[in-house]
């Protein structure tokens, strides 16, 4: 199952994102020519679902100051983690 973000509102959707969970059939398509089981998607998708991961994560944390690289790190090894798993 994969989980995508619908934005809506003011201010980009900011504080509206909400997780959407859609068919395998519209998730990346993993690459078989690599043989890693990565799943193929742009870099700039690969930015988005990672961007809006730490969002997630510092909402969670009510936004507090101070752990915005913690939130990152942690939503990019998440990101490769699903997107290795395909």
């Amino acid at each position: 199952m994969i989980t995508r973000f619908r934005k809506s509102g003011a201010l980009h959707g900011l504080k509206s994102v909400s997780p959407v969970i859609v068919s395998a059939a519209a998730a990346p398509e993993v690459d078989s020519s690599t043989g890693s089981g990565v799943a193929s998607v742009s870099p700039e998708r690969r930015f988005q679902m990672i961007s809006e991961a730490a969002y997630f994560r510092a909402e969670r944390r009510g936004f507090a100051p101070g752990a915005e690289s913690r939130d990152w790190l942690e939503s990019e090894a998440e990101i490769e983690e699903l997107l290795a798993a395909g």
